[in-house]
């Protein structure tokens, strides 16, 4: 959250960010990933990302690095049940179950 790219989207203190992580804390199952060997081609610093998404069964993992989209990687997902997104691939789901639902009540 202090890359300068997010800073530019939205401009956090340190203390808006300690505050938000604290609330994920909160909320979140927090899980050890375990070192598994490689995962991720190209990008061996991704791995324990995935091996998060592993430990904490997810089913989609959305990101925009590259090393995710790689079709190695996607094949390796997908054997363990991952499915990877983009942001604007996550949004269509989420905007059809946003919609009121057109039946009369």
């Amino acid at each position: 959250m202090n890359y300068p790219r997010l800073q530019a989207l939205w401009p956090l203190t340190p203390s808006d960010i300690e505050q938000y992580t604290q609330a994920l804390q909160d909320f979140a199952e927090l899980v050890n990933p375990q070192n598994g060997g490689r995962l991720v081609p190209k990008d061996e610093e991704d791995d324990p990302v995935l091996e998060t998404a592993l430990h904490g069964r997810v089913h989609v993992l959305c990101t925009l690095d590259r090393h995710f989209h790689h079709r190695a990687a996607l094949e390796s997902f997908r054997k363990r049940g991952i499915e990877v997104w983009t942001d604007v691939e996550l949004l269509i789901p989420l905007r059809e179950t946003s919609r009121p639902s057109s039946h009369n009540e």
